[in-house]
């Protein structure tokens, strides 16, 4: 129980936190029976709060917010590729910005500014990410009854429409043309090792469907000639570790029996050099080409790659 009372230099309040640690508050007031208004309110408050378990103490809320971050992120249960990504986004993004701040102090009109400042130099997916970073953190914080939520009516950027239609699926006709276009023979492609090698990986995304993480992870080892078989049983994920899938899944590659000539020779091309990065050719990273092979994976009925 909290014990109000008067001593020399004003009223004093004493009582014990949950943890049995005794604390003292004081207040200016004159001398009297009666205890100035403020300092009876806190006694009331603190009452209420031992008797229901709700008492957090003032050096719980001066805690940085950095230090609340790896105690939020130590207990997420995400991929190794989700982990990596989202450090990159909380050290170039959420940390130098709120690292530093008190978790007591964050109120919502901050996290609509720094939303703001954000939104000038990202894409509306960029900024839900790193405001999912900040968030964690903040409900932690909440659920403890550390602090109030400070996430409240937080404006976030609007979503941008995403449409497909039968229009963005190639033909096969066209998936030919497209995969031919990659070993450009100009003057200026010349100079690329990768030229070429790309072809296999370009025609196995739009029959097949794997995710990226699956296509890049594929090896001769899972390409059955007699069954006409590939067999995803790898995954690469950021940082270049490699890890077994529990379940492996397997496409058949149906059509005419040249599609799977050409996806294992162009495979054997692209195994020729494995120290190289594995990343998209220039000629693949425009919006038009990406979306183009992101609507035949749609239309197969597959996961678009990253």
């Amino acid at each position: 129980m909290a014990h109000l009372a008067w001593r020399r230099n004003g009223w004093e309040l004493r009582y014990r936190d949950p943890a049995g640690r005794q604390r003292v508050e004081r207040f200016p007031g004159p001398d009297g029976r009666k205890p100035p208004a403020e300092a009876a309110e806190r006694l009331a408050a603190v009452e209420r709060q031992l008797r229901w378990r709700e008492y957090v103490g003032p050096e719980q809320r001066a805690v940085s917010f950095a230090e609340y971050y790896a105690r939020w992120d130590a207990t997420r249960q995400v991929s190794v590729s989700r982990r990596h990504t989202d450090e990159g986004r909380a050290k170039r993004h959420v940390l130098p910005y709120w690292g530093g701040w008190r978790i007591g102090d964050i109120r919502p009109s901050d996290i609509d500014d720094w939303i703001a400042q954000l939104s000038k130099k990202m894409g509306p997916w960029s900024v839900r990410h790193c405001y999912a970073l900040l968030r964690g953190p903040l409900r932690r914080a909440v659920k403890d009854r550390v602090i109030a939520d400070p996430c409240i009516d937080i404006v976030l950027p609007k979503k941008p429409e995403l449409r497909k239609t039968f229009d963005d699926v190639l033909t096969a006709a066209e998936v030919d043309r497209l995969v031919a276009a990659l070993a450009h023979k100009g003057q200026k492609y010349q100079s690329l090792r990768t030229n070429g090698r790309y072809s296999a990986l370009v025609f196995m995304g739009a029959w097949l469907g794997p995710r990226w993480n699956e296509a890049i992870g594929l090896r001769i080892c899972d390409l059955d000639m007699l069954r006409r078989e590939v067999t995803f049983g790898r995954l690469v994920v950021n940082g270049g570790d490699r890890s077994a899938e529990a379940v492996r899944r397997r496409r058949v590659l149906g059509g005419h029996e040249g599609r799977h000539g050409r996806l294992v020779r162009g495979a054997r091309r692209w195994a020729e050099a494995p120290s190289l990065p594995v990343v998209l050719p220039a000629r693949l990273r425009g919006e038009g080409s990406r979306q183009t092979v992101a609507g035949c994976c749609c239309w197969l009925g597959q996961a678009v790659p990253d």
